[in-house]
C-alpha cells in the first residue's frame, strides 16, 4: 500500500545528521522528503456495510529522501558506507547508522537508519544531483509535547510507548 503521510522540508533550514556527520552538500532548490513506509490505519467493513473495524498499524519505518549536489563531499562519505555493504562490514563502518533530523518548528527525528537506494551517477557538462533513499526504523516527526501526549493516550489504552 503506498504511504499516507509524507513531510518535506527545506535542508537550509534543517539540520540531518548521519552516522554522527551533518549532511552538506544539498543540491539547488532540493527538499528533503520522508515518507511512511505504510498506511497509518486501515478499514474492514462487512458486506452488508453494518460493520466496520480500523486496523491500526503499528509499524513506524519509511524513507527518507537526500538530493545531494553532485560535487558536495558528503557523498563521499555515503559511498564509503555503501561500498562497505558490498565488501562486508568492519569495526568502523556499521550497515545501520544513527540518524538524527531537527527543523526550526521543534520537530525532530531521532532514530536509525541503512541505505536503501544507492544514486546512479552520471558524469556531463553539467553539475548534476545524487539522490539517496535511507530506510529509517522511525520516520515519525516528533515534538516533546506531542510524544508526552501520545504517551498519555497509549497509557489510557493500554499501550506501553518506549521513552524518547
Amino acid at each position: 500500500m503506498a504511504s499516507n503521510h509524507t513531510w518535506v522540508y527545506d535542508p537550509r533550514k534543517t539540520v540531518t545528521v548521519i552516522g554522527g556527520e551533518e549532511v552538506y552538500g544539498w543540491a539547488e532548490g532540493s527538499m528533503i522528503e520522508f515518507s511512511k513506509a505504510d498506511q497509518t490505519t486501515s478499514t474492514t467493513r462487512g458486506i452488508d456495510g453494518r460493520d466496520m473495524t480500523v486496523n491500526i498499524n503499528p509499524m513506524r519505518d519509511g524513507t527518507a529522501t537526500l538530493t545531494l549536489q553532485h560535487t558536495s563531499p558528503f557523498n563521499k562519505v555515503l559511498y564509503t558506507w555503501a561500498e562497505s555493504y558490498q565488501i562486508g562490514f568492519s569495526s568502523t563502518v556499521l550497515p545501520i547508522a544513527p540518524f538524527s533530523f531537527k527543523d526550526p518548528a521543534g520537530l525532530s527525528i531521532e532514530t536509525t537508519c541503512w541505505l536503501e537506494q544507492v544514486p546512479s551517477v552520471s558524469i556531463g557538462q553539467e553539475t548534476g544531483e545524487l539522490q539517496w533513499v535511507l530506510h529509517l526504523a522511525d520516520v515519525l516527526p516528533k515534538t516533546n509535547d506531542s510524544w508526552a501526549a501520545a504517551t498519555n493516550l497509549g497509557n489510557i489504552l493500554g499501550i506501553n510507548l518506549p521513552s524518547l
